[in-house]
């Protein structure tokens, strides 16, 4: 019997995680304990909420402002368990696929020439006291992806005679998920989808990233899934430091697509991110000091 081909690659893909943690080193005793837990308060603030941007199709998750508190645990180095609680301060402009909770997990060194996995669902979770709508994980429309990082090669970066302080690199990745809704309400089986991400980031902080995909079975590209998102901000991971971002995740289209897209600028969001840490704040500008030098 010959297995289809994305059953072939959900197999690869699990076979891949595996391989990750079971290569993994157990934790280091005495590690600090900023580097095992992470706590984050964020919010979410969409360019617009009311008729225009949103329409009958809106934008997948982000359609409404929304605020948040998310915590990560590292069991072992370059691995994390994530856990994001939401709530939404304008409750009419909630939508169904809106989340109580999203979650995420993986394993990867974020230098780059490594490879890493990541399971994310950031479908319309629902918690089990909800009253309205009966509490749901969705866990089949998790999205599972594989990646390999890369930058460019010093000689490259020395032809193109780029400032010390420049960072260019990114990650191609492919994209896994066991059901993914449609637009017409029901429910479709083995999602596929490749992906390149190109990032410029500059004093270590600053960056932009573009990302483009491709979808090899065209029909189960939605409205809302993106032929192309873009991101441009300050990325800041100590403790005791503020983070923000404009993103626009919607489902953009390359120019003389005829395909049906939500995307557009209006659909773009500010993330904005408050890392908390176990110092004091002194402490961990201390910390931010020696790790300057």
């Amino acid at each position: 019997m010959t297995i289809p081909f994305q059953a072939r690659w959900a197999r690869g893909l699990r076979a891949i995680a595996a391989a990750s943690l079971l290569s993994s080193a157990p934790a280091q005793a005495g590690r600090p304990l900023d580097e095992v837990l992470e706590l984050h308060a964020n919010a979410v603030i969409p360019a617009a909420t009311l008729s225009g941007a949103r329409e009958e199709l809106g934008e997948r998750v982000w359609t409404q402002p929304a605020l948040g508190v998310r915590a990560t645990v590292h069991p072992v180095e370059h691995s994390y368990i994530r856990f994001n609680a939401l709530f939404y301060p304008v409750p009419a402009l909630r939508e169904g696929w809106s989340p109580d909770f999203v979650y995420a997990l993986g394993y990867g060194d974020w230098r780059p020439w490594n490879a890493f996995f990541d399971h994310s669902n950031y479908t319309g979770s629902r918690w089990p006291w909800r009253e309205g709508t009966p509490p749901a994980v969705h866990w089949k429309q998790g999205q599972n992806t594989v990646g390999y990082r890369y930058a460019l090669p010093d000689g490259a970066e020395q032809a193109l005679k780029l400032p010390a302080d420049l960072w260019v690199g990114g990650a191609i990745m492919g994209h896994y998920a066991l059901a993914y809704g449609k637009l017409d309400g029901t429910e479709g089986a083995h999602l596929l989808a490749f992906s390149n991400t190109f990032t410029v980031s500059w004093r270590e902080h600053l960056f932009g990233e573009f990302r483009g995909y491709w979808y090899p079975i065209a029909e189960q590209q939605q409205a809302w899934d993106p032929d192309y998102t873009w991101s441009v901000g300050w990325m800041d991971w100590r403790p005791w430091s503020v983070s923000a971002r404009w993103s626009n995740y919607a489902g953009n289209r390359w120019a003389g697509r005829q395909l049906e897209g939500n995307g557009g600028f209006g659909t773009g969001a500010l993330f904005v991110d408050f890392k908390f840490g176990f110092q004091s704040p002194a402490a961990a500008r201390s910390s931010k000091e020696r790790t300057a030098l």
